[in-house]
């Protein structure tokens, strides 16, 4: 059967307008596939870093700690940490090593430049702000920049893998793609994702942040619970947890991180790792890789 001439153009038209739709469709359905196959290859891309400078990272806390427990706290400290006039150097220890590894891997510039009121000023000299960071980010006088926080923790990052401790080194520039963030007009190398937005040092998780990841890092095998329910590794015996007089020390750790902890001292495990952003680019989102999750899962996410 043939149809009329005046009705053929116009379903000749309406033959156009599927296959163009077809077209469309497909068009649609090849770019949403490659987006995935470059989403998953970024990821992986990604988590290569994340597990190379965690490695990095693994090795050089492990080194500072081993040197910290060789170490004896300030006599300030011994006393703060006393019972009653009585020493009980196991506490003092733990306060000790939680104000050295904050020593040796501040997480923003104000735990970097962080020192004790004058009343405490003889505590700078074991506790304070270390040489090298200040020569990387400058003293407390000179402007905060950079902002947000994740970019200062991004190059605080690279100067603490940077450094040598106990003899244990880490090439940082072959870890992973590598980019610069301006700081009071000096270039500072940071590592970077392949979204290429910078990798974060977290030596403590925020409340925030162990929140949202529901307190994965109290779990095997990132810690196991002492007797006293205390993931805390700096403080495996839990006597910063259960210390009477805690009060004193917890604005030493809570006023350089902003507050965004309540309590150091309550026994949660809460790193060190590192995290990348992930694709949308903003931290704190659920796309956001982790390197710890490469030890337990294989993936960042």
């Amino acid at each position: 059967m043939r149809l009329p001439a005046n009705r053929r153009p116009a379903f000749t038209l309406i033959e156009l307008i599927v296959v163009l739709g077809i077209i469309a469709l497909l068009a649609t359905l090849s770019v949403a596939g490659v987006m995935r196959v470059q989403k998953a290859q970024r990821e992986i891309s990604s988590d290569r870093t994340l597990r190379a400078v965690q490695i990095g990272l693994d090795q050089q806390y492990k080194a500072a700690v081993d040197k910290i427990k060789t170490e004896n706290p300030h006599d300030l400290i011994v006393q703060a940490t006393s019972n009653g006039g009585v020493p009980d150097m196991t506490r003092a220890r733990a306060l000790h090593m939680k104000l050295r590894l904050r020593q040796e891997f501040p997480q923003n510039f104000a735990e970097a430049r962080f020192q004790f009121p004058p009343a405490l000023a003889a505590l700078n000299a074991q506790y304070g702000p270390k040489p090298i960071y200040i020569a990387a980010i400058g003293a407390a006088g000179n402007p905060p920049a950079p902002s947000p926080e994740a970019k200062e923790a991004a190059i605080l990052l690279v100067v603490a893998l940077s450094q040598t401790r106990n003899g244990v080194t880490f090439n940082v520039r072959e870890a992973g793609p590598n980019d610069t963030i301006d700081v009071n007009g000096k270039g500072m190398p940071v590592l970077v994702d392949a979204w290429g937005t910078p990798l974060c040092l977290r030596r403590w998780a925020t409340d925030a942040e162990i929140q949202t990841l529901n307190f994965e890092l109290d779990q095997p095998p990132f810690a196991v619970a002492n007797a006293q329910g205390n993931y805390d590794p700096s403080d495996p015996e839990g006597k910063l947890k259960n210390w009477p007089n805690q009060a004193g020390a917890i604005p030493w750790f809570t006023v350089p991180l902003n507050n965004t902890i309540a309590n150091p001292f309550d026994g949660h495990n809460r790193g060190p790792y590192v995290m990348s952003a992930g694709q949308d680019k903003s931290y704190m989102t659920p796309d956001d890789l982790y390197s710890f999750r490469l030890q337990q899962a294989g993936k960042g996410n």
